[in-house]
């Protein structure tokens, strides 16, 4: 480098510049873009400036970063360790592009947010606006009339079971980049009508499916169906046809609780089940809830009797979520007096242990779900969403909870969108893009998602993937199912109800479109 052009800057909160000293001088880079990288660059101007200009602190640096047109010269500024071009974050002038991660140049200020799991613009926000919809792929097989669907995850994909007008039950499940498909079919004992259908639920587990359905009789017992395993097109698993203990140990004919709204999950050999105890319609504003756990050393088996959890919202039933085997099991009830967490420890012997609860919000809730998210040094992230109000004043919102062995630590509470008639969420986790992904529907006429930042706020605008009207669905859009993507991104499902094109619809989500 045969002559230098520099400036000495001022790197106080408030920078100013002090000084300029020009010269003839060659660049230290000439053609710089936006893709530039300054770490040669950089490298030279220590060289050439180092003997003979000391730095007055860690804010200084010697770096090719006078910028003049498309050329860069040596001078005195912030440093830029990664050799993108943009200074270390509380070092650069007022009103500069500053880096918060010099450690990585795809992350500054005038960045072009990526899809990568990464802020990269530094606006605390990561890959906001980075996910797009593909088309809808509709169910070979739907059943328009269905009332009841309930939607799970499986190591494979997304699983739906859902209640047809005959008071049979079948099952869907659809994998990554393929259509779904119809996996099985089966019936219960004393099938329900529509109207008194007490609740249905599905969760994927390492070896399949396993569903809960509780179905009333005229003595007011219930039944729970667990399928183990999808093989084959085949539903397999076994039938507790008599249903839970309840709290004394009993069970049909001798059990006089009825039950129904049931939630299940599992966490390495140990499964559990969480109900509401009472009837939906004829009762107080309260119902008692109730907890059994159990193993799967040999099928699946339920210890008794369950465990007395207290009171909770009649109308609305409990939802469960398994950890790892060393933190077991969260819990998430609605109470009159707000949304509580608590976790819940199974031991070997399928016997169910309640901690203490802690509160999420003190609002009244209903349509509680939860997802479970990233895993570091032991703390697992979970989102939890819920909706608050009725017809068109109800409203979706979710909170980011970190569990670990010892308890849960609510985090970051957020609003879903501006629509209104929100109801059905439904969330999951990805990397990439990283963060959570919210469903809804609103007022049973579209399906709706939008991106919601890891650790607080939001990182898209909502978009709509399905309306009613567009397909036909004479009868709207009812339950909301999301899943995760392997190679990132989410699957979305719905059901549309009534009409020629009604059934289950699906919408996978990605970086590149689905």
């Amino acid at each position: 480098m045969r002559a230098l052009l520099f400036v000495t800057i001022a790197l106080a909160s408030a920078c100013s510049l002090t000084s300029l000293d020009e010269v003839a001088a060659e660049p230290c880079q000439a053609g710089v873009t936006p893709s530039t990288d300054f770490t040669a660059a950089h490298a030279a101007c220590e060289a050439a400036l180092g003997p003979s200009m000391p730095l007055a602190d860690e804010c200084e640096a010697h770096v090719c970063a006078l910028r003049i047109d498309d050329q860069a010269f040596c001078t005195v500024a912030a440093p830029d360790e990664d050799g993108d071009g943009v200074g270390r974050a509380g070092c650069v002038m007022e009103g500069l592009p500053a880096d918060c991660d010099d450690t990585n140049p795809a992350i500054a200020e005038g960045k072009s947010e990526l899809c990568d799991g990464l802020d990269n613009d530094c606006d605390g926000r990561v890959d906001e606006d980075a996910l797009v919809a593909g088309e809808p792929t509709r169910v070979s097989e739907p059943d328009g009339n269905a009332e009841n669907v309930a939607f799970g995850v499986s190591p494979e994909g997304l699983v739906a079971v859902q209640r047809r007008n005959d008071g049979g039950q079948l099952l869907f499940t659809w994998t990554e980049g393929s259509a779904p498909r119809r996996a099985g079919s089966f019936n219960l004992r004393a099938a329900a009508g529509i109207a008194d259908d007490p609740g249905l639920a599905a969760l994927g587990l390492p070896s399949g499916a396993l569903m809960a359905a509780f179905s009333p009789t005229v003595a007011g017992c219930g039944q729970m169906l667990s399928v183990g395993a999808i093989a084959g097109g085949d539903v397999m698993g076994d039938s507790f046809m008599e249903g839970l203990p309840d709290a004394g140990g009993a069970i049909c004919p001798d059990r006089t609780e009825a039950q129904r709204a049931p939630a299940v999950a599992a966490s390495g050999n140990a499964r559990l089940v969480a109900w509401l105890a009472a009837m939906r319609s004829g009762m107080p504003a309260t119902a008692g809830l109730r907890v059994a756990g159990g193993t799967s050393a040999d099928g699946v088996t339920i210890a008794g009797p369950a465990v007395d959890g207290g009171t909770a919202i009649n109308r609305a039933g409990p939802a469960v979520l398994g950890l790892d085997p060393a933190i077991g099991f969260v819990l998430a009830v609605p109470e009159e007096d707000g949304l509580s967490v608590r976790l819940v420890d199974v031991d070997g012997s399928g016997a169910a242990s309640l901690r203490d609860p802690v509160t999420v919000t003190t609002d009244e809730v209903d349509e509680v779900t939860m997802a479970r998210g990233a895993t570091v040094d032991g703390v697992t992230q979970v989102g939890i969403a819920w909706r608050t109000g009725e017809g068109n004043n109800a409203r979706v919102h979710m909170a980011r909870l970190e569990v670990d062995a010892d308890g849960v630590m609510v985090g970051a509470i957020t609003d879903a969108g501006e629509g209104v008639g929100q109801s059905g969420p439904s969330l999951a986790f990805s990397d990439r893009p990283r963060g959570w992904l919210l469903a809804w529907t609103e007022r049973s006429s579209a399906l709706v998602a939008q991106m919601m930042g890891q650790d607080e706020g939001t990182a898209g605008d909502p978009t709509v993937l399905l309306e009613a009207d567009g397909v036909g669905a004479t009868s709207g859009l009812r339950g909301v199912g999301v899943a995760p993507r392997a190679e990132g991104g989410f699957g979305v499902a719905t059901h549309a109800r009534g009409g020629d094109d009604a059934g289950i619809y699906v919408t996978f989500l990605g970086c590149d479109g689905g």
